[in-house]
């Protein structure tokens, strides 16, 4: 994993650019003390007359950088190289966005905490160079990183590219070997795609952190909470994420971070557009301007390889939120519809919970001990049902097996003695209750009625009992059933509202995460008349025997939920439409 390859590409460079080779070879040892025993070839290290295909030729350092990486060792760093169409395309809407009242004159200062081989910085010396002199525009730019070849490949780019341009300036030294975690210094700019993992550093890392942001918030997210506090007012930071940042619990502390630094004013919506094998994004937030406010702004939504603008959103603000999931959202289609909601929340007329793991292997015991396996007229043992198992209002136990505990089963049931025996009793007395069950991976809210209480969740089935809904003033309340529950939650309305605000959560393309804190923050609709006639179809759609009748009813409950919340026909149209393109398909 030495440098060789590197190195003999920087030399191959400084012979085109006519930098001495004694400069090149100094900062070698610098860096990483002795010269490689080996020296790395100038014909494959230099392929393809430069090895690059767009962008300045120094980006072959960089490229470099992560070509010597074995795949395994790039996931455990979590280290990617960035195409430079998208940096480029970032750091340009970056710099366009800064305040200019407050850049100095000689020009924005522009900071990389994960430099890599150096392309956001390459970037930013692009733009910068057009009314500056190059040695002017090296000076301005800095990085870091903890991988000592990796700085030796920036300094050396930029210094190539400084002499390419007509600079004499000497390589750079504001790209140095640190934790870019832990660096003081502040920026008027701050860009990059910081490593993505776990924790894999002390939990001092960074020690103004919130406690909140602890072992499971994502390291690249640490990074962006980081470059929030270091970036002066007028500033702008513009960094790659995980979209697990967008609206995951562990992403909180940097969101609200964001918002109240300053305004998210775009947002790069993602595509995997480099070989790591996870979903990214890239919010770009100027900072100490709008910080703390309720207001709605337009955000302006970056797409393709390129960051290009694609389009603006003004998504309906809320407190204390930077509005990246609902603004990914819109852009990718969900529709965000004006409801009439001046009633409780689904928290205030249902319970929500989910189970745990003890839950889950405490089931799968039971289920091993009874060979897992029953008939549904059995009345000496109770249903299981896993998230597979479920469809917007259908119980696919006749049609499906389901995998638990490593072991595929076909309708699993568990014994009512043996579970009154078990440590599961109380949890379980508690669950065989009426109820809608919801599943947690989902494109649509899948959710089932369970109106008899005979049917047990298997983690991380989400479990939604009716409770007694608020009176007003004299009048009291009445309890919200089953089939009000189900209607509610099968609904068009409903997987917009929690699409838009779970975006980045699931485990697939388009697939959100339902959670139990979001569920109960989902408003209920004003029109009582038409959710009774909706929650009557929900019940005739999950009792018809074939699938193609079912989905009919479901499709009416739909349009009857979107009528109760006051939706208008163009707007549940459109609604619709993009609804049942994400339905599962028709099973019987």
């Amino acid at each position: 994993m030495d440098g060789a390859g590197v190195l003999a590409a920087a030399l191959v460079l400084a012979e085109r650019s006519g930098a001495p080779e004694s400069t090149v070879l100094a900062e070698y040892r610098r860096l990483l003390g002795d010269l490689p025993t080996r020296r790395g070839d100038p014909s494959t290290a230099v392929r393809a007359d430069g090895g690059v295909d767009v962008g300045p030729p120094e980006l072959l350092l960089g490229r470099l950088c992560e070509d010597r990486l074995e795949p395994g060792e790039r996931r455990r760093r979590g280290s990617w190289y960035t195409p430079w169409p998208l940096a480029s395309g970032l750091v340009r809407f970056a710099i366009g966005a800064l305040d200019g009242r407050c850049v100095p004159g000689s020009g924005p200062t522009v900071h990389d905490p994960a430099v890599g081989g150096g392309v956001f910085l390459l970037a930013a010396a692009e733009i910068l160079v057009a009314d500056r002199h190059p040695d002017v525009v090296v000076g301005l730019l800095s990085g870091t990183d903890l991988d000592p070849i990796a700085v030796f490949a920036a300094r050396m780019s930029l210094w190539f590219w400084n002499r390419r341009q007509g600079g004499s300036a000497p390589p750079p030294r504001g790209i140095r070997v640190a934790d870019g975690l832990s660096a003081p210094d502040s920026h008027d700019l701050v860009v990059g795609n910081p490593p993505f993992g776990g924790r894999l550093r002390g939990p001092t890392v960074l020690p103004d952190t919130k406690p909140e942001a602890g072992a499971y918030t994502d390291l690249a997210g640490l990074f962006l909470l980081s470059s929030l506090r270091r970036t002066r007012p007028g500033g702008v930071v513009a960094m790659i994420q995980p979209t697990s940042v967008l609206a995951s619990r562990d992403g909180e502390p940097v969101r609200s971070e964001a918002a109240a630094r300053g305004r998210t004013i775009g947002i790069w919506r993602g595509e995997r557009v480099f070989t790591a094998q996870v979903d990214v994004c890239a919010p770009v937030v100027a900072v100490g301007r709008g910080s703390g406010s309720r207001e709605s702004s337009p955000i302006t939504i970056l797409g393709g390889p390129d960051a290009e603008v694609v389009g603006m959103v003004s998504p309906e603000s809320e407190p204390g939120d930077t509005l990246w999931p609902r603004a990914v959202a819109r852009a990718g289609g969900v529709p965000e519809p004006a409801m009439v909601v001046a009633g409780p929340t689904l928290g205030e007329v249902a319970v929500v919970s989910a189970d745990f793991r003890d839950q889950y292997y405490g089931l799968v015991d039971l289920l091993d001990g009874s060979h897992g396996d029953g008939h549904p007229g059995d009345d000496e043992s109770v249903a299981v049902v896993t998230v597979g198992l479920i469809d917007p209002l259908r119980d696919l136990t006749p049609v499906r097996t389901t995998r638990l505990g490593k072991v595929v089963r076909n309708r699993p049931r568990v014994g009512l003695a043996a579970l009154s025996e078990s440590r599961l009793a109380r949890w379980a007395a508690a669950r065989m209750v009426p109820k809608v069950l919801v599943a947690s991976q989902t494109r649509v809210v899948e959710a089932l009625a369970d109106p008899d209480g005979s049917i047990l969740p298997c983690t991380p089935v989400v479990s939604v009992v009716p409770g007694v809904e608020p009176g007003t003033g004299s009048t009291p309340g009445h309890r919200t059933g089953v089939w009000h529950l189900a209607a509610l939650l099968v609904s068009p309305p409903a997987t917009a509202w929690l699409a838009a605000r779970a975006t980045g959560t699931g485990l697939s393309a388009g697939a959100f995460r339902v959670r139990c804190g979001q569920l109960r923050e989902l408003p209920l609709p004003t029109d009582r008349d038409r959710w009774d006639r909706a929650a009557d179809l929900a019940r005739r759609s999950q009792s018809a025997v074939s699938g193609r009748e079912a989905r009919s009813l479901l499709l009416q409950v739909g349009r009857t939920m979107c009528s109760a919340y006051g939706i208008t026909t163009t707007e549940t149209s459109e609604l619709m439409a993009w609804w049942e393109d994400r339905l599962p398909p028709v099973r019987d």
